[in-house]
């Protein structure tokens, strides 16, 4: 008698039922990104003015709205893109993760360092 091998697969919608992944840097990279949001606004509201020329273009198109948008909608596309390559390459998904926080440790610390008067930078005219 042979034996018929099954093969299971996973349903699209089981990434919706697992665990999360890498929580502890979903965490960090979420504060991280609260941070620049927060830090971006009083820098708006003293003077300041954006950097990043996208980000900038979403606060003229819609204010504070367009910026806290623009950063949820990144921040979800990463999250995303962790936990759906996550669960086939855990190693690349958690590299991936990692990098995504130390990536978004740049915007705070520039902030921070505009909001300590340690630099101003211009905007292009």
């Amino acid at each position: 008698m042979a034996t018929a091998a099954l093969e299971i697969q996973t349903p699209p919608t089981a990434l919706l039922r697992g665990a999360i992944l890498f929580p502890r840097h979903y965490a960090a990279y979420i504060t991280l990104a609260c941070v620049d949001v927060i830090l971006t606004w009083y820098i708006l509201r003293t003077g300041g003015w954006e950097i990043n020329a996208i980000a900038a273009w979403a606060i003229e198109l819609a204010g504070d709205y367009g910026m806290t948008a623009l950063k949820f909608l990144c921040v979800a596309f990463v999250l995303v893109v962790c936990e759906v390559v996550g669960r086939k390459k855990t190693r690349l998904a958690r590299a991936l993760a990692w990098t995504a926080v130390l990536v978004n440790c740049v915007p705070p610390a520039f902030a921070a360092a505009q909001w300590f008067g340690l630099f101003t930078i211009a905007p292009a005219i």
